[in-house]
């Protein structure tokens, strides 16, 4: 039998400057969480309080042709100060050593910052969600199975349905668009065998006011004597948009398939390569609107190495090959921990 309590405060702060506007984002979070584990049960409720505190000023520039000079005209500022308190419920149960299942109802507002000291899961369901902007607001419910199978494959399977709502203005409009923060999302994201779990990959690109998605997944990973391990990952996507009724939330395929290859090589290096598909999808752009892609295929590859201590780390990778909407993107990463 354990039991823990905990209250955690934090505070975050995104100030922003783009051309003609100004954004200032400023959180105050509250959180006390309670876990209590018996026997085969784990059990946990935490009660989050949010203080958002949004401003947008946006000026823009008028020529006056017959004289050539310029204008500059203040618009009305966009305000927001949601107070809001919310609860977060968890079940685990896990019968013997090979399987567990996990329960949760979470209902939170993300703060300003990248990053918090408050709870990050819920009975072991992260809050992490793509699309989630800065003082937006998560309404989910998620069903788990976990199991291990003959010492050497793990199984995940799940079922989720989330309600996404950004801070938008009258006429529906996404207000924050956070800063990207895909690589501390990379991070959190990633499989028992290192991979990127295939939930991050959708929902990345922004754009997304407010809508529902309901999710369902399949996922393998496994390993194969000393040095090799896989994975396999099935994911399928149904969104209600609630900004465009006839058009589905950018970014989230109807289909998405990951396959994924590592190599334990010798000296402490690990290699890795994914390959993701994805169907038919939508992303948002501002200046034209909806559009849509193509089926396409995404190939990534990294190398890292990691000391004996695991203070020091190094990765060089590369995503984005063989994509058709944007360029590839070659990255490096290195860890030194005190």
């Amino acid at each position: 039998q354990l039991r823990q309590t905990r209250v955690t405060t934090s505070s975050g702060r995104v100030s922003s400057l783009k051309e003609d506007m100004d954004v200032d984002a400023v959180s105050h979070q509250v959180t006390a969480s309670w876990k209590r584990k018996y026997a085969q049960w784990l059990l946990q409720l935490d009660v989050n309080y949010s203080d958002f505190q949004f401003s947008r000023t946006e000026s823009v520039r008028r020529t006056i042709l017959t004289t050539g000079s310029v204008n500059t005209q203040n618009l009305p500022p966009d305000s927001i100060n949601p107070r809001v308190v919310t609860p977060n419920l968890g079940l685990a149960w896990s019968p013997n050593a090979g399987s567990t299942y996990r329960l949760v109802y979470q209902d939170v507002t993300r703060s300003a910052g990248a990053a918090s000291l408050a709870q990050q899961d819920t009975a072991g369901i992260s809050l992490d969600v793509p699309g989630l902007e800065g003082g937006g607001r998560l309404k989910r419910w998620r069903l788990q199975g976990e199991w291990e199978l003959g010492g050497d494959v793990f199984a995940k399977a799940f079922v989720d349905h989330r309600r996404l709502r950004n801070l938008t203005s009258e006429n529906g409009s996404l207000l924050n668009d956070a800063a990207d923060i895909s690589q501390v999302r990379r991070l959190r994201q990633q499989g028992v065998m290192g991979a990127e779990s295939i939930e991050s990959l959708a929902g990345t690109a922004g754009g997304i006011s407010s809508g529902v998605v309901q999710a369902a997944g399949l996922v393998l990973e496994g390993v194969s004597g000393t040095q090799w391990g896989w994975s396999a990952a099935y994911l399928h996507h149904r969104t209600v948009n609630h900004l465009f009724p006839t058009e589905p939330l950018p970014d989230y395929p109807e289909h998405m398939v990951r396959l994924g290859l590592n190599w334990f090589a010798p000296n402490r290096w690990v290699i890795r390569t994914a390959l993701t598909g994805r169907s038919e999808r939508t992303v948002f752009d501002s200046g034209k609107g909806s559009q849509w892609l193509q089926p396409d295929w995404d190939l990534s590859l990294s190398a890292a190495w990691q000391d004996e201590s695991k203070r020091r780390l190094f990765e060089v990778f590369t995503t984005g090959q063989l994509r058709k909407d944007v360029s590839p993107t070659y990255g490096l990463r290195g860890i030194w921990r005190f």
